[in-house]
């Protein structure tokens, strides 16, 4: 059965919100942060922004080992394969990313960072889904070739 542009739409969304809600943990250990807020007279904060790290669409759990919490440009970069992850758990930047002086140095600053260690209770990503997005032979987006670290 075909479904329809807006079912796979909601899919999608159902997707980010969980793995968002995933990362709620991650917020204050991530590589890139993201604003911060909360509603007036309210615990819950909002503006999490998570990325399944091999794609949900192609298998990705919606779990916090397979998400990170980058901020909205770092979360576009890394979909379309500007940068990745290594083994070790450390940025990469592909050297095919051009851009503004400043762009390319928000992404290149990241390139050899190792992620935060999850808060006690959360697993870090997994090595699997890293070589997923990393390796195109498993289907990954990464733009080789990477920048020497």
């Amino acid at each position: 059965m075909t479904r329809s542009r807006a079912q796979r739409g909601t899919d999608r969304f159902t997707s980010y919100k969980n793995i968002a809600e995933a990362c709620l943990p991650l917020q204050n250990t991530i590589l890139i942060p993201s604003t911060k807020a909360r509603m007036m007279n309210s615990a819950s904060p909002s503006g999490v922004e998570a990325a399944h790290v091999q794609w949900h669409a192609f298998g990705g759990l919606d779990r916090c080992e397979n998400g990170v919490a980058p901020n909205p440009l770092m979360h576009m970069l890394l979909d379309r394969g500007a940068w990745s992850l290594t083994d070790d758990r450390r940025g990469i930047a592909s050297a095919q990313y051009t851009g503004t002086e400043d762009a390319i140095l928000r992404l290149r600053s990241l390139h050899g960072e190792r992620l935060p260690v999850p808060l006690p209770g959360c697993s870090p990503v997994s090595i699997n889904a890293i070589r997923w997005h990393r390796e195109p032979s498993l289907g990954g987006v990464f733009r080789e070739v990477a920048l020497l670290i």
